[in-house]
């Protein structure tokens, strides 16, 4: 014999799922949030970094468009009543559920590839370093000529007997990269060559102020150039270019006002150690990713979660209430309700990210309280499910008395009372 499972209403698995989807990112992201706090930096390293902030940003998502799916199935299910189970069965359930996620991770990996950036760090400080060729018994450059097209080439000294490699601008700027990591703890984001003007561009950042102040200390002494210098002679010594000798000598450029900004800014605000989208223009892509990601993340889920229940709502309005049950009016609202009070958890954290990013200045308490709303605006609508079901769980486990057990009470009690007096007599 052939078991049918009963037929859930798509309602209620759509409802389930917001709630599963809804606590299950603000679980994930929570936690996280609350151990990097804790520790004052991201401990999983870069890799682990880049795979928890793409499935943090899917899970985030994911939980918003589950609410205006919740919504737009309300909607339809008013506009089309005849197609609704059809549409909405299962199976078509399931097949939504799996596209709509796999949209969403591609609207999420554009940082992944290069557009936008996922990064525990925030912002970066510039560092110009000069590396001036100083050509025995020539006056011209010819560092520059040596090697146009990058790389290490080599050079006859002039008896034939020996080779001595010429540095490019490329093993200048790795070795010099590697020099400021071992020295001072700072990370190189990214360094660029201007072999036109004898030129390296480091982009730098720090996980907290002690390395970044360090950097920044020996180069008021001067010590870096002279450092950076010397690693380079030890590395290559007597450099042998255009059939000439070689020596190099660097000199050092950090702006000031660029390096207090990055203190008192960015690193301050990085303390979270959350790895989460970098919102200042360490990226050149980064205006085109944000303008898309406010479109794909918040305008078109919202968007549709509120065009679809004030619609619900409107048709209602004007047709009657005969066209819905109070249970599905009462679903329409609680998403309209949750939907708004998510929308409010998350625009303060863009307010205060895009804030930051312009060179203000927040308290790492502000930060993690706009943080923490963020990430816990997908709880909103399942919250309110629960609050305003607890009422009616409760009463269904409160026991009622009947008038029958209270008239068998009675009857008892005057039985014993009977039985009492009659002992009494004998």
């Amino acid at each position: 014999m052939r078991l049918h499972r009963k037929r859930v209403d798509p309602t209620v698995r759509i409802i389930n799922l917001v709630m599963i989807s809804g606590f299950s990112s603000s679980v994930l992201n929570s936690t996280m949030l609350i151990i990097s706090t804790a520790a004052g930096e991201w401990l999983l390293g870069d890799v682990a970094c880049q795979i928890y902030a793409l499935f943090s940003h899917v899970s985030l998502v994911g939980a918003t468009w589950m609410l205006s799916l919740a919504a737009w199935e309300r909607c339809y299910k008013l506009v089309a009543p005849g197609d609704h189970p059809a549409m909405f069965s299962q199976i078509n359930l399931k097949i939504l559920l799996v596209g709509l996620y796999m949209l969403i991770f591609l609207l999420c990996i554009g940082p992944i590839y290069g557009w936008g950036e996922y990064s525990n760090y925030k912002g970066k400080l510039d560092m110009v370093v000069m590396v001036s060729p100083i050509t025995v018994n020539v006056s011209e450059n010819h560092f520059m000529t040596s090697t146009p097209s990058g790389g290490t080439r080599t050079a006859d000294s002039g008896d034939g007997t020996s080779q001595i490699k010429c540095p490019s601008f490329t093993d200048i700027a790795q070795l010099l990269s590697a020099y400021l990591q071992s020295r001072t703890d700072v990370k190189v984001r990214k360094f660029f060559e201007n072999p036109q003007r004898n030129m390296i561009l480091f982009s730098l950042r720090t996980p907290s102020n002690a390395p970044i102040e360090k950097l920044y200390g020996i180069y008021i002494e001067n010590f870096i150039s002279k450092e950076m210098t010397e690693v380079i002679s030890d590395t290559f010594p007597n450099a042998y270019c255009e059939n000439r000798s070689t020596l190099f000598e660097t000199s050092v450029t950090i702006n000031e006002s660029e390096y207090k900004q990055y203190k008192e800014v960015f690193v301050t605000f990085q303390s979270l150690g959350i790895c989460s989208i970098d919102f200042t223009n360490v990226n050149q892509n980064l205006d085109t990713w944000l303008v898309f990601m406010f479109i794909s993340m918040v305008a078109i889920p919202y968007g549709t979660l509120f065009l679809s229940t004030f619609t619900v709502l409107f048709l209602r309005n004007c047709i009657g209430t005969e066209i819905m049950t109070a249970e599905e009016i009462k679903h329409v609202k609680l998403l309209t309700v949750g939907g708004f009070f998510s929308l409010v958890c998350c625009a303060p954290y863009y307010a205060v990210n895009l804030a930051n990013a312009r060179g203000q200045i927040f308290h790492v308490i502000a930060n993690f309280t706009v943080t923490f709303l963020f990430y816990n605006s997908t709880s909103t609508v399942p919250i309110l499910y629960i609050l305003t079901n607890i009422p009616t769980s409760r009463r269904k486990f409160k026991p009622k008395p009947t008038t029958h057990n209270t008239s068998s009470i009675e009857a008892n009690g005057d039985a014993i009372e009977q039985n009492t007096s009659g002992s009494t007599s004998s």
